[in-house]
């Protein structure tokens, strides 16, 4: 028969493998909650960044288009220009060539 003493020892032995391996736990627990707070965190600016960078691409783009169609514009307004001035080039690829290389098209 065991005496009192190694009960006892034996209960406190078992209390305390089971009171750590609670605080294990909750310790486990309560890092995940923290690190999935901070994951959460990084992909929300991550995110207002994305669209930050998205904005300034999209207006970027805007004023790309806008210069590349003022640049059409005036290209062709210089076409026009050189085929009023000279009518029968509209007849002869040669000088068609000539003025689009001229006019930058």
């Amino acid at each position: 028969m065991k005496s009192l003493k190694q009960i006892i020892n034996r209960y406190i032995r078992s209390a305390a493998i089971v009171m750590a391996l609670v605080i294990l736990v909750v310790i486990a627990f309560a890092e995940i909650l923290i690190e999935q707070g901070r994951v959460e965190d990084t992909a929300a600016g991550t995110f207002v960044r994305l669209e930050q960078i998205i904005e300034e691409n999209e207006n970027e783009l805007k004023q790309v288009k806008e210069k590349y169609d003022k640049t059409c514009l005036h290209d062709a307004e210089a076409i026009a220009f050189l085929l009023q001035k000279d009518p029968e080039a509209t007849n002869d690829t040669l000088k068609l060539k000539k003025i689009c290389e001229s006019a930058g098209a």
